[in-house]
C-alpha cells in the first residue's frame, strides 16, 4: 500500500510538474494529462485491491459481536 502512495505522489507531483524525472531534472518530459491519468486511475484500483484484502483478512478473524469493516466498492 505504502508503494502504491508513493507512486500516486510521484505521478501527481509529475503532473503538476513539480518532479522533472530523470537525472537531476534533465532529459525526462512531462507526461500528458492522459497519461497521468491512466497511471493515476490504475493506481487507484491497485490500491483499492489492496486494501480490500486486507479488510477482507481483518474481518475474517474478528470476533462476531463486533461490527464488520467496510470494502471499496
Amino acid at each position: 500500500m505504502r508503494e502504491i502512495v508513493a507512486d500516486m505522489e510521484t505521478t501527481a507531483k509529475q503532473a503538476l510538474g513539480e518532479d522533472k524525472g530523470g537525472l537531476f531534472g534533465i532529459g525526462a518530459k512531462k507526461p500528458s494529462q492522459a497519461e497521468s491519468s491512466k497511471k493515476m486511475r490504475q493506481l487507484y484500483v491497485q490500491g483499492g485491491s489492496v486494501w480490500n484484502e486486507y479488510i477482507f483478512a481483518l474481518n475474517d478473524e474478528l470476533a462476531e459481536k463486533f461490527d464488520k469493516f467496510p470494502y471499496i466498492k
